[in-house]
């Protein structure tokens, strides 16, 4: 645990031990490896595929398109999502926590054969309940992903439960979000998108306001990726694939009194 130290009349504040904290590794996620449940209550995913970081899934048939496998209409959610406990250095995290996270998502860009035929949105993030279909309990909060079409560049952003906030640049090529959560509520998060000399081109935040989770106290933290359409009216052909790559860094803060 950090502590603070008084030294020549000047407080600090001492990391714990467990090395550096400036420029901070990246784990590259995995959803393949046998640690995460898939949650997939309309039997979408057909297969995922993991090579070179990347992720290959390949879905059944959505005929009908319903805002219920979009991300972001409504309060329901029955899109697939895979999620496992968040543990940092062999303790799991809970919603009492002060949990700060980063996500970097990436997607094909334009003109790359691996692009998804339909459009689409995901997200990765932090939940208290991945497996359920509501999103007031599922308590989300993270990044976002995606396309509106095989002829757009991708879409990267910030989601706090079921509302998002997100963006394209033409020459975008992977997405930063960061969030902060804890003492049993849900805060807000920014998101920034990147070229591929590693320039900024778009920010923007969204705060996820005053808002307590409502379960039990406390309550473990799930990591969570899911895939979803991006427009109620999208339907999905048996065999189209969507590719994705994710990573993330997370850490808990002992900010409290």
């Amino acid at each position: 645990m950090a502590d603070w130290t008084l030294t020549n009349g000047v407080w600090t504040l001492t990391p714990a031990a467990g090395g550096s904290e400036y420029d901070k590794t990246l784990t590259i996620i995995d959803l393949t490896d046998g640690s995460w449940t898939l949650y997939d209550p309309d039997s979408l995913v057909n297969t995922i595929t993991f090579s070179g970081a990347w992720h290959t899934l390949t879905w059944n048939a959505l005929p009908v398109g319903s805002g219920d496998y979009n991300w972001f209409y409504g309060t329901t959610v029955r899109a697939p999502r895979w999620y496992k406990n968040l543990e940092i250095d062999g303790t799991q995290v809970t919603s009492l926590d002060l949990l700060v996270s980063t996500y970097r998502m990436e997607v094909p860009p334009l003109g790359s054969p691996d692009v998804c035929p339909f459009r689409w949105k995901g997200v990765f993030g932090a939940a208290l309940d991945a497996a359920s279909t509501d999103t007031g309990l599922m308590c989300g909060t993270g990044g976002t992903m995606g396309r509106f079409s095989t002829v757009t560049n991708p879409l990267y952003g910030v989601f706090t439960r079921h509302t998002e906030s997100s963006n394209g640049p033409n020459n975008g090529i992977y997405g930063v979000c960061t969030t902060i959560r804890g003492g049993d509520g849900l805060g807000g998060g920014e998101f920034m998108i990147f070229d591929n000399t590693d320039a900024n081109l778009q920010a923007a935040a969204r705060s996820a306001g005053v808002y307590t989770t409502g379960l039990p106290v406390p309550t473990d933290v799930q990591l969570m990726v899911g895939l979803g359409i991006g427009a109620n009216n999208v339907t999905i052909t048996a065999g189209d694939q969507t590719k994705f790559k994710l990573s993330h860094v997370s850490t808990t803060i002992a900010a409290g009194a």
